[in-house]
């Protein structure tokens, strides 16, 4: 039997690294029931290429991830015209799949099952049926079509210890990694689909992998090239002393392997003393889950944190010279005119008002109580398999209507001026490094202040862009001529780092 794997088409920029669909190659290749292989794992490729290489490999079984919802017209397609060809078993799992099966499911007839949850041990029992011509219902974990119509199998449980899961496949040379170090999470934030996704499979809320396993993993990644990894985990630092020893264990492994690295983390679990001990070891960035600057915003959003956690978590990243990632929902549903200003305010305070984060919107999630509570008032719209919600205010919904197309055009510059700085922290840290970035800094914090001058003047009813957009060009000139330094060095140093023992 041979497997073949996909991502669907992805028309906008790269997804980057799939984790999921990775593991899932893994645990066939680990099973050896099948040969298995895997197209378009970093979503660059369009579906003539990707039917080309199936059609050349013509496998048994296709499973195809769906990493978002609003792909699934790609998906539609991709599985249709596979589904034209010899009669295959066409499978769809991921995420995205786990709230919407049946939705999925009736609006491409061409799936013949949905995998619901995490599918390493599944697709594997799916394989071991279809060899054995036994009967799919006694899989758990499945949404399965029949002759009678679609049907569920048992609830399948999460996979509880991590460690027996073979590592994900990867490809080499990459510009950067991610790696799980985990699943799941302890919060319950109501606007996150990761909770009720947890609650789907009966188990624990949170597992971990051991640090001899993440050890192992790291080695491999520095085998193929690895310079900089991300942790994708929704809580990497964990509460209380065992879970900042090991944040602490975690870098000391990235310090033995030479490379730099990033994490998300909630706000109140950082403090001075795991961060310092972080950054000696190569940290260079941290994602900070803000979210909102108003307390009636964030109780809303059930996030467990104050803006006090945010100020606090995002002085003692700049006191350390680091890159900062905001996570932040500056448009949400029920918020008024005050709790807009209430954001722009705070994160101009800290010159973080970024095209970027000013245009971010809550995007109700199903599964989600946001999701719930909007669809329960009539409030919920679907349009191109994506949710938007109607506004208590429509003065806040027209203001974000206006300005978000300006900060999408100004988003290409941030990008470009985050990607300059987050370069040069992979470079060094060392006094050199805090002398060459104090220019982007400047920049980022003027950024932040253009950024700001449009929205105020939006916000008394100017919507005029024209000099928001020739102060971002006159930034994006600055950039272009004054640091081209960090590519040559960034080079360099890849060179020296490949080269360096483990």
């Amino acid at each position: 039997m041979k497997v073949f794997l996909t991502l669907p088409e992805i028309s906008s920029r790269e997804l980057g690294e799939n984790l999921g669909i990775a593991y899932i190659e893994a645990a066939i290749k680990a099973s050896s029931l099948s040969k298995v292989l895997l197209v378009n794992r970093m979503g660059k490729k369009n579906t003539a290429d990707i039917l080309s290489v199936l059609e050349q490999y013509d496998p048994d079984v296709v499973g195809i991830g769906l990493p978002s919802y609003t792909l699934l017209p790609s998906l539609s397609e991709l599985a249709g015209r596979i589904g034209q060809g010899r009669p295959r078993t066409i499978i769809v799992g991921g995420h995205s799949v786990a709230f919407r099966a049946e939705a999925i499911m009736n609006e491409v007839p061409a799936l013949d099952l949905a995998i619901l949850g995490e599918g390493e041990r599944t697709i594997i029992e799916v394989l071991q049926a279809l060899l054995s011509r036994s009967a799919m219902l006694d899989v758990p974990g499945l949404l399965i079509r029949s002759t009678s119509g679609l049907a569920y199998t048992l609830r399948r449980e999460k996979i509880a210890d991590l460690d027996s899961l073979p590592l994900p496949t990867r490809q080499p040379g990459l510009p950067y990694y991610l790696i799980s170090a985990s699943r799941g999470c302890y919060a319950n934030c109501a606007f996150c689909s990761i909770p009720p996704f947890n609650r789907l499979q009966p188990g624990l809320a949170l597992r971990l992998r051991s640090i001899a396993s993440l050890r192992l993993e790291m080695i491999e990644l520095k085998r193929l090239g690895a310079r900089v990894v991300s942790f994708i985990d929704d809580v990497f630092l964990l509460p209380g002393e065992k879970g900042l020893a090991r944040a602490r264990a975690i870098a000391d492994i990235m310090s033995e392997c030479s490379i730099k690295w990033a994490f998300a983390c909630r706000t109140t679990a950082l403090n001075e003393s795991v961060l310092s001990y972080c950054v000696a070891r190569g940290l260079c960035n941290v994602g900070l889950g803000i979210e909102s600057a108003s307390p009636n915003v964030l109780a809303r959003l059930a996030k467990g944190a104050t803006l006090e956690d945010s100020e606090r978590a995002i002085l003692l990243c700049q006191a350390h010279g680091l890159s900062i990632q905001p996570y932040f929902i500056m448009f949400e549903p029920d918020m008024t005119f005050d709790d807009l200003r209430m954001n722009m305010e705070f994160l101009q305070r800290f010159g973080l008002l970024w095209p970027v984060c000013s245009k971010m919107i809550l995007n109700p999630l199903p599964g989600t109580p946001v999701f719930d509570t909007l669809s329960a008032q009539g409030r919920l719209k679907e349009a191109n398999h994506s949710f938007s919600a109607v506004y208590r205010d429509p003065r806040v919904q027209e203001f974000r209507d206006v300005v978000r197309p300006v900060l999408e055009g100004a988003s290409g510059f941030e990008f470009a001026i985050r990607r300059a700085e987050f370069d040069l922290a992979v470079i060094s840290q060392d006094d050199a490094y805090i002398a060459r970035r104090a220019p982007i800094e400047t920049l980022v914090h003027r950024l932040s202040d253009y950024t700001y001058q449009f929205l105020e003047r939006a916000l008394t009813g100017d919507y005029s862009s024209g000099l928001y957009h020739r102060q971002i060009d006159e930034l994006a000139g600055e950039l272009e001529s004054g640091f081209g330094f960090i590519r040559r060095q960034l080079t360099h140093s890849c060179e020296r780092i490949a080269e360096s023992p483990i």
